[in-house]
């Protein structure tokens, strides 16, 4: 695709506030996801720039985030808000940090259940939509790559309920889980079980992940330009 066609799909937004845990904010890192989308953003729009404020903060889950949204959200006044939430309240049910050991049974209080999670994204879009700003829902991408551990099992049921709660806000939705997922198993069919290709640990990103992460999100920004063109 050219790049004149890329940047007429990009939508025609000036800043966008990223909200997340550890991912996020390493993201910020060069060759971080965050660093990756604004530095495509402003190839494709060198006139109009877009400034990407990032709100990462390391072991964050939803209700995290919802408690300081209005100062690191809504005070900031973006276009735009990604919400990236989802693999802290999933993994800390079945890893305790204070221990360093691991739940399969994932039954620690540290996770959040599935109807609190999306309470709590539901409210965060509330307050979004009351300032005027527009709501992208950021799925989580894997815990493990082990695509059959119970940590991915759980999380499959997440990453629906975000699409679901997008659906009924009319908000948009990127599913990284999916692209996380075919990708590894390519991977695995080829080597078997071997080295993380994604994470550098089964949930941070490596530079292959950083960059899955940032083009499949700017693709479904480019959409959304798209779709707010003028007919």
């Amino acid at each position: 695709m050219a790049t004149s066609d890329r940047r007429d799909r990009v939508r025609r937004v000036r800043r966008i506030v990223v909200i997340g845990d550890s991912i996020t904010e390493l993201g910020a890192e060069p060759g971080g996801y965050v660093r990756l989308l604004e530095g495509w953003l402003a190839a494709l729009r060198p006139a109009e720039p877009v400034e990407i404020v990032n709100g990462g903060v390391s072991g964050h889950r939803a209700p995290d985030m919802l408690a300081r949204f209005d100062l690191d959200v809504v005070a900031r006044r973006p276009d735009v808000v990604l919400i990236s939430a989802g693999t802290n309240d999933v993994w800390h049910a079945f890893r305790d940090w204070s221990t360093g050991l691991d739940h399969p049974g994932g039954d620690l209080p540290a996770g959040v259940p599935l109807d609190a999670f999306t309470s709590h994204l539901d409210a965060m879009i509330s307050m979004a939509e009351a300032g005027g700003i527009g709501v992208v829902l950021v799925s989580p991408a894997i815990i493990h790559e082990d695509l059959g551990s119970p940590e991915n099992l759980r999380l499959a049921d997440y990453v629906g309920a975000q699409h679901r709660l997008a659906v009924a806000r009319g908000c948009r939705f990127i599913d990284l889980h999916t692209p996380f997922r075919l990708v590894i198993a390519a991977w695995r069919r080829h080597t078997g079980p071997a080295m993380n290709i994604l994470t550098t640990d089964g949930v941070h990103l490596n530079a292959a992940g950083n960059h899955l992460m940032a083009a499949t999100i700017l693709r479904v920004l480019e959409e959304a330009g798209r779709a707010d063109q003028p007919e």
